[in-house]
C-alpha cells in the first residue's frame, strides 16, 4: 500500500484500521491475540476514565487493566524475556531448511510460512491421535 498526498491523523488512523482488518481477514487471529486486543482496549478505556475523573477507584481499575494488558502483550513470554524476530526466523530456517534474509522477508511471507508450520504440526498431531 502506497499513501500519497496529505492526510489528517484521523484519515491515516482509518487507513491503518482498514489495513489491520484486511490482515485479520486474511490471516485470522488467535484466542490469545483476541485477549490482547480486548485488554488493550480495556486499558485505554480505563485510562481515559481516570484522566477525566482523577478518582482513586478509577485509578485502581486502571492499574488492574494495566496488569491484564501487560500479561497479554505478545512480545513477552512468561519469563518476561523479549521474543526476537531473529529467533522466530531461525525456527523457520530450521524447519524449511534454507536461509532467510530478514531484511527482505515481508510480513506476508513470514506469517504464511509460520502458518504452514502450524498446519503441519496440527496434521501431524491429528495423525498421531488417530
Amino acid at each position: 500500500m502506497v499513501i500519497k498526498g496529505k492526510y489528517s491523523n484521523f484519515e491515516l488512523y482509518d487507513l491503518y484500521l482498514n489495513l489491520l482488518q484486511e490482515y485479520y481477514d486474511h490471516f485470522g487471529t488467535t484466542e490469545r491475540h483476541k485477549a490482547f486486543i480486548e485488554a488493550k482496549f480495556n486499558y485505554a478505556k480505563n485510562l481515559a476514565k481516570w484522566i477525566s475523573s482523577q478518582d482513586q477507584s478509577d485509578k485502581m481499575f486502571l492499574e488492574m487493566a494495566k496488569i491484564d494488558f501487560e500479561e497479554f502483550t505478545p512480545n513477552v513470554n512468561q519469563e518476561k524475556e523479549e521474543y526476537k524476530l531473529s529467533e522466530a526466523v531461525s525456527v523457520l530456517e530450521e524447519v524449511f531448511g534454507f536461509a532467510i534474509d530478514e531484511d527482505k522477508l515481508s510480513t506476508y511471507k513470514f506469517y504464511s510460512r509460520q502458518k504452514r508450520i502450524v498446519e503441519k504440526n496440527k496434521l501431524a498431531a491429528d495423525g498421531k491421535n488417530k
